[in-house]
């Protein structure tokens, strides 16, 4: 029986992209040239060097997640399929992509409004910022000041999304 090498597989997918880490997909092979599969080898390449690194170990399935990327830093990845007939030839090269988280700092919230002021509290509130950063903002944190002193003082993390009991400076999403 005659076996040849498989051929390239296709689809590479990167997905979960964060400032160390990424998943890399793909789709099997068109043909697996007459024999079972092995595995899979992915390599990785940064962008700015032409030499491609393997990384991890004989992948089984059609999935990876690499570890160990830097901050900053844009890769390339490819794809090779294994039989007993040997390595096919690798994928082409996935689009390039960057290790970042894929959210920021969160915008400002509204100027705060004061109302209910007495002799020892007053009720503050505001709208969320317009810009979370492409994350959920989980609370506020809330810092204020006597007015006969200079420095302001950090009050609490507010996990309530409307009103705290404060004279304030100033409002930051968290």
């Amino acid at each position: 029986m005659f076996t040849d090498v498989p051929s390239a597989p296709r689809d590479i997918q990167i997905g979960h992209v964060t400032r160390d880490s990424c998943t890399v997909t793909w789709s099997p092979p068109a043909s697996d040239g007459g024999a079972p599969l092995i595995g899979y080898h992915v390599e990785q390449r940064l962008i700015s060097r032409p030499s491609w690194v393997r990384v991890g170990p004989v992948v089984s399935g059609t999935s990876l997640r690499v570890p160990g990327l830097f901050d900053g830093q844009t890769y390339q990845f490819r794809v090779t399929a294994e039989t007993r007939a040997g390595l096919g030839d690798p994928s082409p090269s996935s689009a390039a992509v960057t290790a970042r988280d894929p959210w920021t700092r969160p915008g400002p919230p509204s100027v705060p409004q004061v109302s209910d002021v007495t002799k020892k509290s007053c009720r503050v509130s505001w709208l969320p910022p317009s810009d979370d950063g492409g994350d959920d903002i989980r609370g506020y944190a809330v810092e204020y000041k006597v007015s006969s002193v200079t420095k302001f003082m950090f009050d609490a993390v507010l996990y309530s999304k409307k009103n705290m009991t404060a004279a304030l400076r100033r409002i930051v999403a968290r």
